[in-house]
């Protein structure tokens, strides 16, 4: 058992454009080591339908890079696919989500993103657990400290993978200080066991994860006749 650890900070926005559709994206950085060393750069932009109260519908596409000593090494091109379900009371309750990916990988050699690639498919599901501890503010009723507990199990298949049809499973718990409807930053701890190139062996790494989450609403103007 190899054993690693990595930082990650990560911004999410999410931008209503009706009661049914909204557009989602994130952009982050990691680092490994202590912060000594880059890890990867991850941006991502998709969209949800909500079909109730209970699903919703997504899709959309990723990019990501990959770090060695003398920079990216390789990169990646991930369009991905998800349905989400929750229930519970709307400031509790669990969350699960099934996300499909394409993952499209290629090399980097001197700085220029070779032609061949890697094609795989990457099946996720991930189960979260949403727990409000007290309020923060007798005027404010959103702003509140809450408890995010979660698990994803990732699971790789395709012509290219032989030995490492189990991918990783990560958990998460992340103390999460909510100021608004609108806004909310967390300190996500991650314990991470993933394969690895190598029949039998496994790597466990440990993150510590900032993740900053900010909601933007269309207003549709009304007109007066």
């Amino acid at each position: 058992m190899n054993k690693a650890n990595q930082q990650w900070i990560q911004y999410y926005s999410t931008f209503q454009i009706s009661e049914l559709v909204a557009l989602q994206g994130d952009v982050g950085y990691r680092w490994k080591d202590a912060l000594r060393e880059r890890s990867q750069y991850i941006v991502r932009l998709g969209a949800v339908y909500r079909l109730n109260a209970m699903f919703q519908l997504g899709g959309g596409f990723a990019h990501l890079g990959t770090y060695d000593m003398d920079g990216i090494s390789r990169v990646e091109f991930r369009p991905y696919q998800d349905i989400s379900m929750k229930h519970g009371p709307d400031k509790a309750g669990l969350t699960h989500r099934f996300r499909v990916e394409e993952r499209f990988t290629n090399p980097v050699i001197d700085r220029h993103i070779e032609g061949s690639n890697t094609f795989s498919f990457r099946f996720r599901y991930a189960l979260n657990a949403s727990i409000p501890l007290f309020g923060l503010s007798k005027n404010n009723p959103d702003y509140r400290f809450v408890l995010n507990i979660g698990d994803e199990l990732f699971l790789n298949s395709g012509k290219s993978i032989v030995t490492n049809v189990f991918d990783q499973n990560r958990m998460t718990v992340s103390p999460t200080v909510q100021w608004s409807k609108n806004f909310s930053v967390s300190l996500t701890w991650s314990n991470q066991f993933a394969s690895t190139q190598t029949p039998d062996t496994y790597l466990r790494t440990r993150t510590f994860w900032l993740q900053i989450r900010q909601r933007f609403t269309c207003r549709q103007k009304s007109t007066s006749l």
